[in-house]
């Protein structure tokens, strides 16, 4: 979603992004620990990219990704999206029954 102004619009989005970020923050921040251990030359470079391109400047977000996803009840087909040039972190979570996780 696009605004072109900070009006009512922009103000709820963004207060749905700090709320969403403030309840996931616990999380992200264990997962940017893991991956500060696993890749460390990777997490400086995303930490360097997250410090100068975050689009919305909240305490709550603890970095170092430029966004995160959840992707609910979505099936999808083993993938690369172009342009993707780093590690991508995956957290499936629920209770699952038959079917698989491929990763490469």
């Amino acid at each position: 979603m696009v605004f072109k102004d900070n009006g009512p619009a922009y103000e709820r989005c963004r207060q749905a992004v700090k709320t969403y970020y403030k309840a996931t923050a616990e999380v992200a921040a264990w997962l940017s620990a893991i991956f500060k251990a696993a890749f460390p030359k990777e997490y400086q470079k995303y930490s360097n990219v997250f410090k100068a391109g975050r689009w919305m400047a909240f305490d709550e977000d603890p970095g170092p990704w430029l966004m995160r996803v959840i992707v609910w009840k979505l099936s999808v087909h083993l993938h690369a999206d172009g342009g993707d040039g780093g590690p991508t972190i995956t957290l499936p979570c629920g209770f699952f029954t038959g079917g698989n996780m491929e990763l490469p």
